[in-house]
């Protein structure tokens, strides 16, 4: 059987002025899958702890020193949930970023504009075209899921002495793809790619 074409990740909308190529974020199902299961188990963890916390006097314990061993429990049963709440917090937002996180480029009057979203949070910065050289596709082998800063993906510049990177997770292939449709647009010259 032939194994059908990949047509890519990539939406590109081309207007008069205006670039803009989406790229959703690569859906891993079995991280998907176990991320959901592992969501459900600290849910049930956080209900289980924060109901012992605030049911400790409908206990009954009356004992002095039951009782400030009590106190001692309740505190670090406080900081654990702390601790807990924050590290669910964080695979929240990466679980968010599987399923419908996506990164944004958009090209106009000069400016690249990189944006990567996730509902309504919006990472956004803004480059001048001017001073991007070097466009390339990365031979960065290694794999993440989200960075805050643009230190991970398949495309690379440079910024001043800086190296951006975006694209995450793309085929080589697409990110070629996606440097040749830079390479179309009027805001880039030859000199952004040499």
């Amino acid at each position: 059987m032939v194994e059908p074409e990949f047509k890519g990740r990539a939406i590109i909308k081309k207007d008069i002025d205006i670039l803009e190529i989406k790229i959703p974020a690569k859906k891993r199902i079995f991280n998907i899958l176990f991320t959901s299961v592992w969501l459900i188990a600290w849910a049930i963890g956080e209900v289980f702890a924060l109901f012992l916390i605030f049911n400790i006097n409908e206990m009954g314990f009356t004992n002095n020193s039951i009782g400030s061993f009590m106190s001692v429990w309740i505190s670090f049963m406080s900081v654990l949930i702390i601790a807990w709440t924050i590290s669910g917090a964080f695979v929240i937002f990466f679980w968010s970023w599987m399923l419908i996180g996506y990164e944004l480029i958009i090209i106009e009057k000069g400016v690249f504009i990189f944006q990567k979203k996730i509902g309504l949070i919006n990472f956004k910065k803004e480059y001048e075209i001017k001073n991007i050289k070097c466009i390339t596709v990365s031979k960065d082998t290694s794999e993440h899921i989200f960075s805050f800063r643009n230190e991970i993906g398949k495309i690379k510049f440079d910024y001043g002495m800086e190296t951006i990177k975006f694209a995450n997770d793309l085929d080589e292939a697409e990110a070629k793809m996606i440097i040749c449709e830079l390479q179309k647009n009027h805001n880039f010259t030859e000199s952004n790619f040499a």
